[in-house]
């Protein structure tokens, strides 16, 4: 293992051990993260929004990325690779279940966060009372200037992207 995806899966390691109840430092910084990411998708969306809890689908698993760059080497050496491995180890994590910051934030501006009611209103008609956005847990790399997360976001039934996402701290630290 490379010195550096050593220190990105570290920081993964440490995330998944707050399901104990233990926030460390990489815990809170990727739940400040997921909810930079949530208040940024509710500033930019057009309509009211919602958030899955699920991760469910959302990204391949450690072991399939790793088959995928055996077959395409020319992939080795992305410089996200090794957030995506370390996202993968943390694939069952919900952030809206894992961040209670987060959690707490939902509720108190009320974000509907509650999967089976999003199902509901989003089956009964071809436009989507809410804008849906789902997110992994993020990893954050040890020094703290990079996040990597996969999001899925819907807008109505044909609407919508998902995507890979790495943000990078600029200069004023934001």
């Amino acid at each position: 293992m490379s010195r550096a995806l050593s220190s990105v899966c570290a920081v993964a390691l440490t995330t998944s051990a707050c399901t104990a109840g233990h926030d460390t430092i990489a815990q809170v910084e990727a739940c400040d993260v997921a909810l930079s990411y949530v208040r940024h998708f509710q500033r930019s969306a057009s309509k009211p929004n919602a958030v899955l809890k699920r991760v469910d689908g959302l990204q391949k698993s450690r072991s399939e990325i790793e088959q995928f760059v055996l077959g395409h080497p020319e992939h080795a050496d992305d410089p996200d690779l090794e957030l995506m491995l370390a996202s993968a180890d943390l694939r069952d994590q919900s952030p809206v279940i894992e961040c209670n910051a987060l959690g707490d934030w939902l509720a108190h501006t009320g974000t509907l966060h509650d999967d089976p009611t999003i199902d509901q209103i989003t089956r009964a008609g071809a436009e989507f009372p809410v804008a849906i956005v789902q997110f992994s847990m993020p990893v954050v790399t040890q020094d703290g200037k990079e996040a990597f997360l996969f999001t899925s976001e819907a807008y109505g039934p044909l609407a919508g992207s998902s995507q890979a996402v790495t943000l990078r701290k600029v200069s004023d630290g934001s």
